[in-house]
């Protein structure tokens, strides 16, 4: 008695049982046009066969073969039983070969690349620089739903860096040199899967198409362009701020963080703007805050323009803009600049030139005179 169950190019797995000797264990011999493959012993313990009542269950067998087996192999695979009485039989087999039972590789159909219906528009820069009321005075003019804080779309580009290392690490299991469920599913798959599911998520929650993520850090910067393929019609608002004001800001609104910190962060806010903003040419917009303070209504014009704000639109948005003031820590630091006016220690100013002096110069701002 007995089967073969599964014949892939590496493992076999069957049962096999000498029911005149119950207690006995049944030596196995895989062949291949009558030469031997492999060995092994059907002694493995499987409650499935106690339950039929097949001696006390251990009569299972699973039996690597180093060399592996081709397709053609496959097909011509013989499982001998021997018995201890020296009687031998070939197994039938129970299911068809592995390699024929496969399921085909899978396809990258059904996955949405994009979505040219939704008009998103994201809300970029580092944090105290404008992003808030950039992205309050959207919200509170009707054209757009949203959150005031975003912070999910980033994981687009960790997940799929995860599973680009994750198949790079798992070379020879991917590659399909050796028979895996792992080749059968392409990295090209996955990572279609990916950008398709937050495609889907947004398709779910914002029903008008029209919707807002303001998430201000350097990861949501890098991912931009990745945005904008999933999303053609997106445009892309970053706000921009001179790297002492915003410093100012940050020191007085997260105190905990060290000084350096906050440098760090702003200089690599405007680098990353920089090295994807010709990329996203013709989507974008930058805005700074200092113009946000001193002319809202050229601001709010300028957004109309941009997103196609009806009149009414455009008017919330610069009420908004005008009167809201989200996050304020202050009055508007229209008047730092000097040494004086900076209450700096020595060493905050060094960390300040050292860390941010390049960006200040990119992107034009006047350095404090020290």
């Amino acid at each position: 008695m007995g089967y073969i169950e599964a014949i892939q190019p590496f493992q076999v797995r069957g049962w096999a049982f000498d029911a005149d000797r119950r207690s006995e264990r049944c030596a196995i011999e895989l062949r291949v046009h009558g030469i031997p493959r492999a060995s092994g012993t059907a002694d493995l313990p499987r409650d499935d066969l106690a339950r039929e009542g097949i001696g006390d269950g251990g009569h299972g067998f699973v039996i690597n073969i180093d060399d592996g087996l081709s397709d053609a192999e496959l097909g011509e695979l013989e499982a001998i039983a021997y018995a201890a009485s020296g009687e031998n039989w070939a197994l039938p087999l129970l299911r068809a070969p592995a390699a024929a039972e496969a399921p085909a590789r899978l396809r990258l159909e059904g996955f949405a690349a994009v979505n040219l219906e939704h008009r998103p528009v994201f809300v970029l820069g580092a944090a105290r620089s404008g992003t808030s009321a950039i992205a309050q005075a959207l919200l509170k003019c009707g054209a757009y739903e949203g959150y005031e804080e975003g912070h999910a779309l980033p994981l687009i580009a960790r997940l799929l860096q995860t599973v680009r290392v994750y198949y790079e690490e798992n070379g020879e299991d991917a590659d399909g040199s050796r028979s895996t469920q792992l080749a059968d599913i392409s990295v090209e798959f996955v990572l279609a899967s990916i950008r398709s599911l937050f495609l889907d998520i947004a398709e779910r929650m914002y029903p008008s198409r029209r919707w807002l993520d303001k998430t201000p850090t350097i990861g949501a910067i890098k991912v931009a362009p990745l945005l904008g393929e999933l999303w053609p019609n997106a445009r892309f608002i970053f706000a921009k701020r001179r790297g002492v004001e915003n410093i100012i800001s940050r020191t007085r609104k997260f105190s905990s963080l060290h000084f350096g910190e906050h440098c760090a962060d702003w200089a690599g806010v405007m680098a990353a703007w920089a090295q994807v903003r010709d990329r996203l040419a013709g989507a974008s917009l930058e805005i700074d805050q200092l113009d946000i303070a001193v002319r809202p209504g050229e601001i709010a014009a300028e957004l109309a323009a941009r997103l196609d704000l009806t009149a009414e639109q455009a008017q919330r948005a610069l009420a908004s803009l005008t009167f809201d003031y989200p996050e304020r820590t202050g009055k508007m630091l229209l008047s730092y600049g000097s040494a004086d006016d900076v209450d700096w220690t020595a060493e905050q100013r060094r960390i300040f030139v050292e860390t941010c002096g390049a960006m200040m110069a990119a992107y034009g701002y006047r350095m404090p005179a020290w």
